[in-house]
């Protein structure tokens, strides 16, 4: 099942209308280094994100019933990508199904722009998403 509204927020069509390999990474590294800092006391364990093959860390929040992902990573692509995913729950309001599927990961797998391993890592995160929003109900 792919969530459309996901899809179709400015972000991810922003992300998907790059066709060049190089200014994609350009694209989410300039995100990267734009982002607001993450803070030391949040790089644990249970912030870590599972099956990522870089080392990223992500906190969730829930400012004003609105989704907020706040990021780490030793890779610019990666933090980009993971700030990509942000904007557009930010700007959608998206909910994942039951079994936790949000559908960003393989999106982005099915179109090349990242590995079976960095999908794994995003299907990782969409899970985590997806508790955190069923444990707020």
């Amino acid at each position: 099942m792919e969530n459309g509204e996901l899809m179709k927020s400015r972000a991810v069509q922003e992300l998907f209308s790059i066709e060049n390999d190089l200014d994609r990474f350009d694209f989410l590294a300039m995100k990267a280094l734009k982002a607001e800092p993450f803070p030391e006391s949040e790089k644990t364990v249970e912030n870590r994100i599972p099956a990522c093959e870089t080392a990223s860390w992500c906190v969730i929040e829930n400012t004003d019933g609105k989704i907020e992902l706040l990021c780490e990573s030793d890779s610019l692509f990666v933090k980009g990508l993971i700030i990509v995913f942000g904007e557009a729950l930010e700007e959608s309001g998206v909910k994942a199904d039951k079994n936790g599927y949000i559908g960003f990961a393989d999106e982005c797998f099915k179109r090349g722009i990242i590995t079976v391993s960095r999908r794994d890592g995003l299907r990782s995160l969409e899970k985590r998403i997806t508790e955190y929003l069923n444990s707020i109900k």
